[in-house]
């Protein structure tokens, strides 16, 4: 489970899709209920090829379209919709109408965060890829809209993670293991276009010796905005 990651905000990152960042103020680090970019396309083709792409603001916790405004418009969901079982996603009431409409995207990110408890308590630890790059999340957006109300909202994907060589320090002990699906550029057009039983077989743990070397403890920092 994912609760707290670094946005990657870099225009030129976001320009290689034929996009462009939102002209929003992000927080360094993004938790549930919390504004990030995330990519998308803008119109599916019927022939199943890539349309357009789009960078849009969007909150951290997916809004199923069914909500009630009073748990809609709250700075979060009364219940996690953070992150997505990959192996349940299909059935959960708050996500299947987005995975069954392929509403897929990419959340770029620089880093996500786990707790550690091999010191018996919960030690924030930082993960990276070894070589520095930012990478992209597998996520799934929604749309909730009640006159002219809208919230744009997406949750990441996760996957089982019991023998991963990092993963399985992290959380409780006696808890399951999980970590959000990592994409790397060959998959980012491969994951907007998948289809639903192509994504279930991309969500995938991420090779341990390609962020071992940058996972490490990293005490909590201020989320504040220097203007």
């Amino acid at each position: 489970m994912c609760t707290n990651y670094e946005p990657y905000l870099d225009a030129n990152f976001i320009r290689r899709f034929g996009a462009e960042l939102p002209a929003v103020i992000f927080k360094p680090e993004a938790y549930p209920g919390y504004e990030a970019p995330v990519i998308r396309n803008i119109i599916r083709k019927v022939s199943d090829k890539a349309g357009e792409v789009e960078c849009v603001a969007a909150r951290f916790g997916l809004v199923p379209y069914w909500a009630k405004p009073e748990d809609a418009e709250k700075a979060k969901m009364p219940f996690g919709t953070h992150n997505a079982r990959s192996e349940t996603v299909g059935e959960k009431a708050s996500f299947k109408h987005a995975w069954r409409n392929r509403q897929f995207c990419l959340i770029p990110a620089q880093s996500f965060y786990e707790p550690c408890w091999e010191t018996g308590k919960a030690v924030r630890w930082k993960m990276s890829l070894a070589n520095g790059e930012a990478f992209a999340l597998a996520g799934l957006w929604e749309k909730w809209q009640r006159d002219e109300k809208m919230i744009e909202s997406f949750t990441m994907l996760t996957v089982n993670a019991d023998d991963h060589e990092i993963m399985k320090h992290m959380h409780r002990p006696g808890d399951e293991k999980r970590m959000p699906v990592i994409l790397t550029e060959d998959d980012y057009d491969r994951w907007l276009n998948a289809t639903t039983e192509e994504a279930h077989r991309m969500c995938q743990t991420f090779n341990a010796e390609k962020i071992m070397s940058v996972a490490a403890p990293a005490p909590k920092k201020s989320n504040s905005i220097n203007l």
